[in-house]
């Protein structure tokens, strides 16, 4: 699978799974840990990131929930 390709399958992940992501990336902010869950799920979609994967998944996620948001 290509990076575009990759990076559609993330969002659409996203969106099916938008509140569990939203309550770990939460967490994560809260508590200084990230659970194994959704975003790590995520995370290993976005793997062309390499390092980066993980931040990537949460600006997937942080931008989902800002465009529900404002629907």
């Amino acid at each position: 699978m290509d990076c575009t390709n990759q990076r559609d399958a993330g969002k659409q992940f996203c969106e099916r799974n938008l509140r569990e992501c939203c309550e770990e990336i939460l967490e994560w902010e809260t508590a200084g840990k990230l659970r194994d869950g959704k975003v790590r799920l995520l995370a290993k979609i976005c793997d062309y990131a390499g390092d980066d994967a993980l931040a990537i998944a949460a600006g997937i996620v942080k931008r989902a929930a800002m465009q529900a948001a404002t629907k």
